[in-house]
């Protein structure tokens, strides 16, 4: 196939490809190329030099590039049998390997893959480069293509240009130089859900601790329930920091953990202010002039120092989910 052309048939809008590397500019179209096929039952494209193809009855087959983004393949029904496409996996499969995620290696794969998906001749690839290792196109416009390759467009995204300082030991003499490569640390996005998730596992850490000592302070029972409740939001906060933090193990950014403290103490302020208005008008108390004040001093000591110090606990954790990981991989 020479080239591809898509149809919208809401807007009868087309887009055409050639072989090659093609950029995909409209945000609308490159969304409906991503969707997986049972999701895409109500799409309304269409491959129409294909007699108008719906583009949820073709075969799509998903291939991740680490720390890169994914190839999405696609075929026709009948062009691709269950043995192409297990010599097809298993050539993919012979790619994989444990060398470090740099730019030259991805788009050395990248290009591999490319390579090896053109010889079972899909319709067409999409490649969707979102994750922190960025490829060029023009790594790949250095291979002709008998396949139309589309690009979508990379998410812009607001960061923070934090470049943290790497301190190395000096050389034992003044002949010997040690040429150490620098990590590649990714940028700190200014915001994104994991962030908020941290914020609220905070806000509730913090909310959970108010109530939670102002009942066992008007001993009631239930405290001691509340106070189960704040110790689980607190871990869950932990492990929401640490998998925020790292990524397969490895640090996104050194500067990162301290970047989210500012959710914490959002998070941490919001939710003692919640829980005292909570505990001061919704809850019922039995002692007369009862001290509020205590109430929070207590709790805003406990779960800051709580909550907060998922700074530090995070790296302990991670190290404890690699220890996991290394185990279930052995067995």
């Amino acid at each position: 196939m020479s080239r591809v052309v898509f149809k919208n048939k809401n807007t009868n809008r087309e887009f055409c490809f050639e072989n090659g590397i093609c950029l995909v500019e409209d945000k609308k179209f490159a969304k409906e190329l991503v969707k997986p096929n049972y999701k895409n039952a109500e799409s309304p494209v269409v491959i129409k030099s294909l007699g108008d193809l719906s583009v949820a009855d073709v075969i799509q087959l998903k291939i991740n590039l680490k720390n890169t983004g994914c190839f999405f393949t696609n075929f026709r029904k009948d062009q691709l049998t269950e043995e192409k496409r297990q010599r097809l996996l298993k050539e993919l499969g012979s790619l994989k390997s444990e060398e470090e995620t740099t730019v030259t290696n991805q788009t050395k794969k990248g290009i591999k893959i490319v390579k090896i998906l053109e010889k079972y001749a899909p319709i067409y690839v999409v490649f969707n480069n979102f994750d922190t290792t960025k490829i060029t196109l023009n790594y790949f416009n250095m291979q002709e293509l008998s396949i139309p390759v589309l690009v979508l467009p990379q998410h812009k995204k607001i960061v923070l240009n934090l470049k943290p300082k790497h301190i190395f030991k000096k050389p034992s003499t003044q002949k010997e130089k040690i040429k150490r490569e620098k990590p590649v640390y990714a940028p700190i996005e200014l915001f994104c859900m994991d962030y908020f998730f941290i914020f609220l596992f905070s806000l509730l850490g913090a909310l959970a601790s108010v109530t939670a000592i102002f009942e066992i302070m008007n001993k009631q029972g239930i405290g001691v329930f509340l106070i189960i409740l704040a110790i689980a939001f607190i871990v869950t906060e932990a492990i929401a920091m640490t998998l925020t933090i790292y990524n397969k193990g490895k640090v996104k950014n050194p500067y990162l953990r301290y970047y989210l403290s500012i959710f914490i103490v959002t998070g941490v302020v919001i939710g003692i202010v919640a829980g005292y208005f909570i505990s001061k008008s919704l809850l019922k108390t039995e002692i007369e002039d009862f001290n509020y004040s205590k109430v929070i001093l207590i709790s805003t000591l406990i779960s800051s120092i709580s909550l907060l110090s998922s700074i530090g606990t995070s790296i302990f954790i991670n190290k404890l989910i690699i220890k996991i990981r290394e185990r279930k991989g052995n067995q």
